[in-house]
């Protein structure tokens, strides 16, 4: 599985800003790495070494897969119980909501097919789309949390990058169906 270098360098930024660190505190943290080096890590130039992603990853309370892949932490479970109570809330909240975002998709699902047919792709072409989604989807992130750095991109609304990012994972979830008949 490969990594995406923005993606890791704005989840290093997020670690540090989160723990309210200067570069230089944090490079500290961080094996004694430099605070140029750790520049260079927000800004997707280079990576941490094993070590330093392992120390970075510990700070942010993650494993070194969510560092480099995004892969979420899992739930504490003592936070199961809390869950469960609030999600009669969610379920009756959120219905309204799911649908607008369905129906969001499915607009962007038929703006897609419109704009480029239907697609069909081999798996590694999906994986370069996929990648190409989920980049655009990183760089909205970080113009929403750190606006001073994100470079020129036309990826301003997280919202619709999530849409675009999910509209072509069910053109995706099409085409495996249609290969199951």
């Amino acid at each position: 599985m490969e990594y995406d270098k923005r993606c890791v360098a704005t989840r290093i930024k997020m670690i540090r800003k989160e723990k309210g660190l200067t570069l230089e505190e944090f490079g500290k943290i961080a094996d004694g790495a430099g605070k140029s080096n750790v520049s260079r890590w927000e800004r997707g130039l280079a990576l941490p070494s094993n070590k330093r992603l392992k120390i970075i990853s510990e700070l942010g309370g993650i494993t070194v897969n969510a560092l480099l892949f995004g892969i979420p932490k899992e739930l504490p479970m003592q936070n199961t119980g809390e869950m469960t109570e609030q999600i009669p809330v969610y379920q009756a909240n959120s219905i309204n909501h799911l649908t607008k975002i369905l129906n969001d998709i499915h607009r962007e699902r038929i703006r897609q097919n419109q704009k480029w047919g239907i697609q069909r792709h081999d798996w590694g072409k999906w994986l370069g789309i996929l990648g190409e989604e989920y980049g655009e989807v990183c760089q909205a992130i970080n113009r929403i949390y750190f606006p001073s750095d994100a470079k020129p991109t036309d990826a301003v609304n997280l919202y619709n990058e999530l849409i675009q990012l999910s509209a072509v994972a069910a053109s995706m979830a099409e085409q495996i169906k249609e290969e199951e008949q």
